[in-house]
């Protein structure tokens, strides 16, 4: 029997030859058909649909229409079904008791219905899912009822007694908050890590299916402050996501983050290097120890938001700027280690959108957006007002030159203006031909160069301060010193790095340093886009992970931290990374042809290369000795490749399709690989033969697993499941349903006693492959899995 969206239940039967011819139609259905099956007898029908209704039929008891009597305007005969439930919405599955008395029916209304056959009465309607109810079993006594639904939870009923008697999801499926792209258990078994579209990493205990650990850095959204320590090897970055973060300049990696501290991304570090100074949650400032993110002091007195903050270089002093134009002095008391209110700085009349100190600490600059920009004096906290730099619009930022003899403005009107601060005079007004405003401002050390950011355009700009002449970009292409492609918010601001070769740019939820001889980007700080692979070291004190920003990152799995980044070589995007068996390297494998080698001690690329020309490599892997590399690519093929050397050693040819996963058995025997054609293939790894073709999915294969001892293979695929094989005879032996989407990764424990999958639903599952002594004796993941692989 079939059901389409035609809204048909078709039963065939078989003829003599073999094929098959059909015997009835039925049509009184009014919408697509979801779910059918017939009753162990094969006497009764039950069909259910998008019309909500579930209904039960003879197929022996069904005639075609009879046009003659629908011309003649005679009525039908009666119709040859029964009408046992009508759900909420439409129904995703049905199911016959073992002894043909009842039906149970599954819908998107979030119940499932029991009926009795005899007594044509509705028994029950199970509530208790969250969301749609899309499949149900019933257990071989007919005493419990097994349903699955988009809450991503499993519930075993008792109807008799209508009682839930396990519930699994939330305990036994480990779900994140977006697509899993791949799941891995440790060396050891005792623990899994997952890989997520949404940029992160996590660990979690295999029995106790708790997270240990998260892996994450970075800013959320809107990155548009930042600050270098004064010896340069640290930065800090602000954002609009509420946090600030510590980053390690040379690695990229990050060492601290700060929550709560406001929605401004006001942001200073002390010239010693211990203090962090950010706005707050609420109209305070606070200060931090840069070092542990331990909060120092909490100043309050502000009535608006902290817009901007800025320690002296000193380090005796702190300014606090707020977005109704008010300003406070704090003094530091080191003999009681707290910071004192000084004076309130009171003449602007709109936000303070920046603060600079001179370097000797004897005067505050501040820009506002009242058109102007305000020098006082520290000591007395009284305006130099016939200093005041007088603007046609609002002040957005500024910046002064080392020797604090000049100022540069970036205004609203979309002009740069360079001043001599002695005698508030405007040496130079820069007119850039876009015409945009500028959101930030910078002067290089050395006082000759000005930088500006664009964030409507996407673009830096760069001038030569004694000629007024702008630095183009080489490209023909573009005209701005930098450009982001037009693409608006990618770069908020612009800075000179402490070394004069560098420049920072920040935006988006990242930053960047770049060259300025070669305007090429050296170092990315910011999170992972979507996170594509992770492996767990064989120790397990490391994590690494690869990412669709084309680099990865090694983590340590006590602290959470990054310890190292592995980047710069890969031009496209990271597909699948893998510890070495030893632990000592790592291997990549990315869209831009290649699979690379990296050492994990240092972090650097090692010599071998593994080029598989003019195509995307899909998937690297190790052997179990670490001495051969196998990898999967879009050319339809896969390879076999000497480690140490790079060179390939056998080609696997015979898929049709683009061949995305792949692994070696645990004796280096075979190879099995999965394919955009549907199909698994079983290798040879010697000869590079194909042994065996696994073929049943409906779509795209794409995580394929040996099992420990070599007799099995899992699969998982496009079509939302998993299917468990014979890797002998190639005999699909079941199928693992549950997951509400792709899935993206297949695996066994080490023991071989579980089964990992993970999807884009979100989730991942543990199918443990024992028998089922009993509902409360084991945690299962699913009805499919009842017996041991």
């Amino acid at each position: 029997m079939t059901v389409s969206q035609d809204g048909k239940a078709i039963v065939w039967q078989q003829n003599t030859e073999g094929t098959y011819k059909i015997f009835t139609e039925f049509t009184k259905h009014r919408g697509p058909l979801y779910a059918a099956q017939f009753s162990s007898d094969g006497s009764q029908v039950v069909t259910a649909g998008y019309d909500r209704r579930v209904l039960l039929w003879n197929p022996e008891a069904v005639e075609p229409v009879d046009l003659a009597r629908r011309i003649d305007a005679l009525q039908d005969p009666p119709a040859p079904y029964r009408e046992l439930a009508v759900h909420d919405g439409p129904v995703r599955a049905v199911i016959f008791s073992p002894d043909g008395k009842t039906v149970a029916s599954a819908g998107q209304d979030n119940v499932v219905r029991v009926w009795d056959l005899a007594g044509n009465k509705q028994l029950e309607v199970l509530r208790g899912h969250a969301s749609h109810v899309r499949d149900c079993a019933f257990s071989p006594d007919g005493k419990s009822l097994l349903t699955a639904s988009r809450d991503q939870l499993i519930k075993l009923w008792r109807p008799a007694t209508y009682g839930e008697t396990l519930v699994l999801g939330g305990k036994y499926g480990m779900a994140q908050t977006d697509a899993i792209l791949a799941a891995r258990f440790s060396r050891d078994g005792t623990k899994i890590v997952t890989a997520s579209r949404d940029r992160t990493a996590a660990l979690w205990g295999t029995s106790s299916q708790q997270r240990l650990q998260y892996f994450s850095e970075g800013h959320d959204f809107l990155a548009s402050s930042s600050a270098f320590f004064a010896n340069g090897s640290k930065l800090a970055t602000g954002a609009g996501d509420g946090s600030a973060r510590i980053w390690d300049v040379a690695s990229g990696t990050q060492i601290l983050a700060i929550e709560g501290t406001g929605r401004t991304a006001a942001l200073a570090v002390s010239e010693h290097g211990r203090w962090l100074a950010t706005g707050g949650p609420e109209n305070e400032a606070i200060v931090w120890d840069a070092q542990t993110g331990a909060q120092i002091a909490i100043l309050e007195g502000h009535e608006s938001s902290v817009t901007s903050v800025l320690l002296s270089p000193d380090n005796q002093w702190l300014a606090t700027a707020d977005d109704r134009g008010k300003c406070r002095l704090w003094q530091y008391d080191p003999s009681t280690e707290e910071w004192v209110g000084s004076h309130w700085l009171r003449g602007h009349s709109r936000s303070i959108t920046a603060l600079r100190f001179t370097s000797n600490a004897a005067t505050l600059i501040t820009a506002s957006g009242d058109n102007t920009c305000g020098q006082w004096d520290v000591a007395t906290g009284l305006e130099m007002k016939d200093r005041v730099l007088k603007h046609q619009d609002w002040v957005a930022d500024m910046a002064i030159s080392a020797d604090d003899s000049r100022l540069i403005s970036c205004c609203d009107d979309g002009r740069l203006r360079l001043w001599s601060l002695e005698d508030a005079q405007l040496l130079r007004e820069i007119a850039p031909a876009s015409g945009e405003v500028f959101t930030s401002v910078d002067i290089s050390p050395s006082g000759r160069w000005a930088l500006a950011a664009c964030a409507a355009q996407g673009t830096v700009q760069m001038w030569d301060l004694d000629t007024g002449k702008e630095i183009k970009s080489e490209d023909p292409e573009q005209s701005a010193w930098l450009d982001f492609g037009g693409r608006a918010g990618v770069v908020w601001a612009a800075r000179f790095a402490p070394q004069a070769d560098h420049v920072l740019t920040i935006g988006g939820n990242d930053a960047r340093l770049w060259e300025v001889s070669t305007r090429k980007p050296l170092v990315r700080y910011g999170p992972h886009g979507a996170v594509a692979a992770a492996d767990i070291s064989p120790d397990g004190r490391l994590l690494v992970t690869g990412s669709w920003d084309q680099s990865a990152k090694i983590w340590n799995t006590e602290t959470g931290q990054a310890i190292r980044k592995l980047d710069g070589l890969h031009q496209g995007f990271i597909n699948s990374v893998e510890f070495s068996p030893d632990g000592s390297t790592i291997l990549t494998a990315s869209d831009d042809g290649t699979a690379r080698l990296w050492d994990v001690n240092s972090g650097a690329p090692l010599e071998t290369v593994i080029k598989v020309h003019d195509t995307r490599v899909r998937h690297a892997s190790y052997n179990r000795l670490g001495t051969k590399i196998l990898t999967t690519a879009n050319n339809k093929t896969a390879q076999i490749w000497d480690a140490s050397t790079g060179k390939s050693l056998v080609t696997l040819s015979g898929h049709q399709w683009a061949v995305l996963s792949g692994q070696f058995s645990n004796d280096g025997k075979r190879v099995i690989t999965g394919s955009e054609d549907n199909t698994a293939i079983i290798w040879n790894a010697s000869t590079g033969d194909a042994e065996l073709t696994l073929a049943g999915h409906t779509d795209s294969i794409t995580s394929v697993a040996f099992s420990p001892d070599g007799s099995r293979v899992l699969t998982g695929s496009l079509d939302n499941v998993a299917k468990l094989w014979d890797a002998h005879t190639g005999k699909e032996i079941l199928t693992l349903h549950g997951h509400q989407a792709e899935l993206t990764s297949v695996s066994f424990s080490p023991d071989g006693h579980m089964a990992l999958t993970s999807g884009r639903d979100g989730v991942t599952y543990l199918w443990p492959a024992v028998d089922w002594h009993g509902p409360r004796d084991l945690p299962v993941a699913s009805s499919a899995v009842t017996g041991s692989p």
